[in-house]
């Protein structure tokens, strides 16, 4: 199980995870804002930028997304993304939108938190309750997971 937050404004829902970019040599800690509106798990540009991803590397190719925000152009990359349980650390591969570049986006662009979308969310099951403050994730599918001790080894 995995337990995610809510931090303002509004009590949005975010939930920590790792993300790794292996074309592009980039692996950061980051809070995903949970989006079931969102059909794409993206890499804001403030998160790209805070964790130093070099732009001038991300070369894959661009879909267009749209929501309540508007439109943009998304770099499409394949990614895998890790997230820490109590007991199980889970795996999920998977193609990642990475937003342009810092300098090529407007302010409204360049607040908007990283975003888990559907791509991952339709694989788990949450019980999400503002009002108490808690966010609790059931993982139903993901494409490779470990216990702690075995990660753990893995790792160190």
């Amino acid at each position: 199980m995995l337990t995610g937050v809510f931090r303002e404004p509004k009590s949005a829902p975010y939930i920590k995870g790792v993300l790794n970019l292996p074309s592009l040599d980039f692996s950061a800690t980051l809070d995903f804002h949970i989006d079931t509106g969102a059909v794409l798990t993206t890499l804001a540009p403030i998160d790209g930028d805070n964790n130093r991803l070099d732009y001038s590397r991300v070369q894959g190719p661009t879909e267009e997304l749209y929501g309540f925000a508007g439109h943009g152009e998304v770099f499409l990359e394949q990614a895998r993304l890790v997230f820490f349980g109590n007991e199980r650390v889970y795996f999920h591969d998977l193609t990642v939108g990475v937003m342009k570049r810092p300098s090529e986006v407007d302010d409204a662009a360049w607040n908007l938190p990283s975003v888990l979308g559907r791509d991952v969310l339709n694989n788990w099951q949450m019980l999400y309750n503002p009002s108490d403050q808690t966010l609790d994730i059931t993982i139903i599918r993901s494409d490779n997971d470990l216990s702690i001790e075995d990660y753990s080894a893995l790792v160190y």
